[in-house]
């Protein structure tokens, strides 16, 4: 099973660095060309701009037998690529659920205030009658 799991977050983390890519890259079909000189960053590209990322703690609904070995794979893969740079969320416990943190974006943003990241990664895993 942890080969399946490996290549399963590998793709989950492509996935959202490609999502976070095509979300910052501005407009090929628009673009005007700039000077080289020139250094003036936008207010929206600044925004976009993620520099510092942190991982909030995994959970599980079994006392973190899975939630651990995922959470230590999703570490490795985030410090292991050139993009970002880690920093740890300094959290112990997850702060809330993957639904509330979409629901309620004051979290995601507490959360990330008390790390100092630009972004997060948050991940739950579910052990089920039919399977994880």
């Amino acid at each position: 099973m942890r080969p399946q799991l490996d290549s399963v977050l590998r793709s989950l983390v492509g996935l959202i660095t490609l999502s976070l890519l095509a979300i910052s890259m501005p407009s090929l079909t628009k673009a005007q060309p700039v000077e080289r000189s020139s250094t003036y960053v936008s207010q929206i590209d600044s925004d976009l701009t993620i520099r510092r990322v942190t991982l909030l703690p995994v959970s599980d609904n079994i006392e973190g037998i899975y939630a651990r070995p995922i959470e230590a794979q999703l570490l490795e893969l985030i410090k292991g690529t050139h993009r970002w740079d880690f920093v740890e969320s300094g959290l112990a416990a997850p702060a809330a659920t993957l639904i509330e943190l979409e629901e309620k974006p004051t979290l995601v943003q507490q959360a990330l205030a008390a790390s100092d990241a630009d972004a997060t990664f948050a991940a739950s895993a579910t052990r089920g009658p039919s399977g994880l």
